[in-house]
């Protein structure tokens, strides 16, 4: 485990800096030169080696091409300094030689990133939650999505059952009346009649007993063939781990147990196999009695039909409803089955939401602490403010595009949805056909909501609706006078007024700063920024920055200023020292000055026509 306090050592081999050597210093570290000299490459491949998040995550995805092309086969070498002990890594352009614990050592902001952070909820989320400690991992939310289709399949089979299942009543009705009329019919038979009707119904109540059992055997057998379909599914993926090329490591954990997998999972084909030709013997079985019965029973309905005229047909009905009946009888007991299997279902999917529910509130907590840290470190000049599940985006463009095609106005609809009710109250109301709840929360007509409800009950949409979750909505304020104002309403020159603040409060980690004085003027620079670098370096943080504003290395009195070149073909260091150094002085003079002339015409024209400050 590292617990990176600084970098104290930083080597290039290879790329455009190669040959790169520099001992830093664990307080302020300026890099100066011209441009194109390589000062943000330096800082990209110190981010790059320590595998530091991108709070602008749009930029992120760009970088690794510029990784590739300006260290190429190189490697970047660091040594960190921890807080009890030291640590080497060396890390190639693919990213191989970092070590996890780095990622979040560091924060580094490029150049232009405060302005795209500012202006994006998700990269000033993304700011914030590179501070925010929270102590565990997010669960799968997506975990629900599974449980969320089953259940939509058990309802949709729930259905088609009940619709049947509701005539049992009706049947048992029919069938006391067709059997008061054979007891009627049959009062006037003759014993030898009677005996021979005894015997036909006996011989149908085995037929319908057997029609029953070969039913519920049908039903094992395809249950066999399902399960044997996912087992078989299995085998190549099992096959595929033990294909991949996972390296020692790996090996001495999976190498031992894929084998007992494997066996075990021929071991359950075989006994499924087994069992499904069990199954089908005896429906062979059940089927050859069932014609048996059939054959036995067809002469003595003739018999009796020609001797009892109309009675024959009384019996046939109340067989074919006893038939209807025992049918239903079955179907019902498969509705309870699926009903405890909904409940089940569904329980698990409350306890992954609920988790993922309480995780969010550990999140805001986490966020919210650090909001009230950093508001209070500026004196409420800026302020942080977190708003729970505030961020309706993703929840109102899923939406959208799951009503497009209902012949609804999608847009305004989702829009009212998202505003209204959080995306698990609403998967509820659309699994319930709950129209009444959509309507009276949502705030639009019955009709609609019954078209929205309808539209959106199929798998697809119920699983992509149970995988939606809202997000804090993160807001940087500027006091500008007496008007305290959101970040959505600032110039591009407030926006970076009001992130770097933000940035510079923290204290914890080392920061990486390229040319953070871009759309700043120079009185907020010292105002503001110089003096939070000062009270980094004495609170122990590392600060590198990359500039061409002289008052960051002079007035925020760096330990280090790393002054560099190019000969056009690679960048290198000329210069290194404290600020105050006389090389270094006079490589700030001439670079980032215009020359010693130019800063003494500057400050004879301010002594003459400036203000008097005494």
């Amino acid at each position: 485990m590292i617990t990176l306090v600084w970098i104290s050592r930083l080597r290039v081999n290879g790329g455009f800096l190669a040959g790169l050597d520099v001992e830093l210093s664990p307080g302020l570290n300026v890099v100066i030169g011209p441009r194109g000299v390589g000062k943000t490459t330096l800082l990209e491949l110190i981010r790059h080696a320590l595998g530091t998040s991108h709070p602008d995550e749009a930029g992120a995805k760009t970088r690794q091409a510029a990784i590739d092309k300006l260290l190429g086969s190189g490697e970047v070498i660091l040594d960190l300094q921890g807080e009890f002990d030291a640590h080497h890594i060396v890390v190639d352009s693919a990213g191989r030689g970092r070590t996890p614990e780095t990622s979040s050592a560091a924060l580094m902001l490029g150049q232009n990133e405060l302005e795209r952070i500012a202006s994006s909820p998700e990269s000033r989320l993304n700011l914030i939650d590179l501070r925010a400690v929270v102590t565990t991992s997010a669960p799968r939310i997506d975990n629900a999505s599974g449980p969320t289709a089953e259940m939509a399949q058990i309802r949709e089979n729930l259905e088609g059952l009940t619709e049947v299942t509701n005539r049992r009543g009706v049947l048992l009705s029919d069938r006391e009346e067709y059997a008061k009329r054979e007891r009627d019919l049959l009062s006037e038979a003759s014993t030898a009649l009677a005996q021979q009707r005894e015997r036909l119904r006996n011989i149908e109540e085995q037929i319908v007993d057997i029609s029953s059992q070969i039913e519920m055997a049908d039903t094992a057998r395809n249950s066999f063939d399902n399960a044997l379909n996912l087992q078989v599914q299995v085998v190549p993926e099992i096959e595929a781990i033990r294909n991949l090329g996972v390296g020692v490591a790996l090996a001495a954990t999976l190498d031992p147990a894929l084998p007992q997998i494997q066996s075990s999972i021929d071991s359950v084909l075989m006994g499924l196999s087994a069992l499904r030709e069990s199954v089908f013997a005896s429906r062979r079985t059940l089927s050859a009695r069932q014609t048996e019965l059939r054959l036995e029973a067809e002469p003595i309905r003739q018999y009796l039909e020609t001797a009892e005229a109309g009675l024959g047909q009384v019996t046939a009905q109340i067989r074919n409803i006893d038939s209807e009946i025992s049918k239903i009888d079955r179907q019902n007991i498969q509705i309870k089955s699926l009903q405890e299997r909904y409940f089940l279902i569904k329980s698990q999917r409350d306890a992954k939401l609920d988790e993922f529910e309480t995780w969010q509130e550990s999140v805001f907590e986490a966020r919210k602490q650090i909001a009230e840290s950093v508001s209070g470190d500026l004196q409420q000049r800026v302020t942080v403010s977190v708003q729970h599940l505030a961020d309706l985006t993703v929840f109102k463009n899923s939406l959208e595009t799951l009503l497009q095609g209902s012949g609804l106005q999608f847009r305004s609809i989702a829009l009212s949805i998202a505003k209204n009710l959080l995306p698990r109250q609403f998967l509820t109301i659309v699994e319930n056909s709950d129209s009444e709840s959509l309507a009276t929360n949502a705030d639009i007509a019955i009709e609609r909501a019954s078209r929205v409800i309808a539209h959106l009950q199929n798998i697809d949409s119920l699983t992509k609706l149970s995988e939606i979750h809202l997000e804090d909505r993160i807001d940087f304020k500027l006091l500008d006078g007496s008007l305290e104002k959101s970040v959505e309403d600032l110039s591009t020159g407030q926006k970076c007024a009001v992130t770097l603040p933000i940035v510079l409060t923290e204290r914890a980690r080392l920061l990486i700063l390229d040319q953070p004085e871009d759309h700043l003027d120079n009185a907020y620079l010292v105002d503001n920024v110089v003096g939070a670098l000062d009270s980094r370096s004495d609170s122990g943080g590392q600060t590198i920055v990359a500039t061409h504003n002289a008052n960051i290395p002079v007035l925020g009195s760096a330990d280090l200023v790393i002054s560099m070149k190019s000969n056009g073909v690679n960048g290198f260091i000329a210069q290194s020292g404290r600020f105050d150094e006389p090389q270094i002085v006079d490589v700030i003079t001439s670079l980032m000055e215009g020359g010693r002339t130019a800063f003494k015409r500057r400050s004879e024209f301010y002594d003459e026509y400036g203000e008097n400050d005494d």
